[in-house]
């Protein structure tokens, strides 16, 4: 078994560990904590596996990359900060909203 990722935070661990499954790649998770009470989660594989699993976690870090820049093009037409969320309205389906002015601009 090969370590090929390595999580701070369970919820981007648990976005891979949801494609590997899809995909049917079996892995294992092993959460750990250093002395300092900080928690890591690795996700490991098998040899045979290993690459299909690097493939997998690859794809996804280049899809969280171009959300990001993604989300960079947008400004609030208010305030001018890229601080903007997608978030559900209840007629125009989905929106972003401004995390510092709280305005709201459709998509």
């Amino acid at each position: 078994m090969t370590s090929f990722a390595t999580f701070f935070d369970l919820e981007e661990a648990r976005a891979l560990e949801k494609m590997l499954e899809k995909r049917e790649i079996p892995f294992e998770r092993r959460v750990t904590t250093d002395e300092t009470g900080i928690e890591t989660i690795e996700l490991w594989a098998s040899d045979q596996y290993y690459d299909a699993a690097c493939d997998v976690t690859e794809q996804l870090a280049a899809a969280a990359v171009a959300e990001r820049v993604e989300r960079s093009k947008h400004r609030c037409p208010e305030c001018g900060s890229k601080h903007l969320d997608s978030v559900q309205h209840e007629t125009l389906s989905w929106v972003r909203r401004c995390r510092d002015c709280g305005c709201i601009i459709a998509q």
